[in-house]
Formats: structure tokens, C-alpha cells, sequence
């Protein structure tokens, strides 16, 4: 369910909840449990999401550091000589170059890790909304 979805929902059972509250009536049972299920279902989203986020982050990292390896190795194994020597200075500025690559990497990863704290704070923020209709509704 969207963010947006999810706050309209949520603002709509408040409302019935206050209706029903300002008119002396208890709220019906079927609107609580909708609410219920509702949060039922935003706090399992939100879990999964936040597994899913680190299964798929874990596996990239894997990925990119096996593929920057396997770049430096065949860089490195082009750069030799016909002896197999490599030199020192040469092969240093290589893998100063693949720890780069790898540090512009991490960055991303860190950027996306924010974009995807802030969905999660918003889901959270939609789960306290839920959990206090849920609070009026029961009162």
C-alpha cells in the first residue's frame, strides 16, 4: 500500500472513529478490525521490507567486490611483463584504483540506505497513526 493510500486510510478510520466518539456511539467492531488488519498488514510490509533490503544490499556488495576483483586481476595479469613481473608502482595504482571504485560503491549503498530509511520512518510514522486510531476506537 502507498504512503499516500495509507495516510488517506488511516485519516478516514480517524474520522469515522471521531464521529462515532463525538456522537456517543462506540465505534462498530468491523471498522476496528479493518483498521486492525490494516496495521496488521503495514507493520508485515514493513518487516519484509527491511529483509529484503539487506538480503539485496548484502548480495550487490558481494557481487560488485567479486566483480572489481576479478577486473583487477585481469588488469593486473595484462599489465605483467613476459616474465610475470609486475611493477610495484604500476600495480599499487591499480588497486588504489579498485579500493575507489569499491569507496564510490559504498556511497551509493549509503545513499540508498537513506532513501530507504526515510520509506521505512514514513511506514513507522503510518504505523503510530494506525495504532492511535486503533487506541480511539477502542476507547
Amino acid at each position: 500500500m502507498t504512503r499516500t493510500r495509507t495516510r488517506a486510510a488511516a485519516v478516514i478510520a480517524a474520522g469515522l472513529a471521531a464521529c462515532a466518539l463525538a456522537c456517543g456511539c462506540a465505534a462498530p467492531a468491523a471498522v476496528q478490525r479493518s483498521q486492525r488488519l490494516q496495521l496488521d498488514a503495514m507493520v508485515q510490509y514493513q518487516g519484509e521490507m527491511a529483509a529484503y533490503h539487506e538480503k539485496v544490499k548484502t548480495q550487490l556488495a558481494a557481487d560488485k567486490r567479486r566483480e572489481l576483483d576479478a577486473a583487477l586481476a585481469a588488469s593486473l595479469a595484462q599489465s605483467a611483463g613476459a616474465d610475470g613481473r609486475l611493477d610495484a608502482a604500476a600495480a599499487m595504482e591499480k588497486v588504489r584504483k579498485r579500493l575507489a571504485l569499491e569507496d564510490e560503491f559504498r556511497a551509493s549503498l549509503a545513499r540508498l540506505d537513506g532513501q530507504f530509511s526515510q520509506r521505512q520512518a514514513a511506514i513507522g510514522r503510518a504505523i503510530e497513526l494506525a495504532r492511535g486510531t486503533l487506541d480511539l476506537l477502542a476507547d
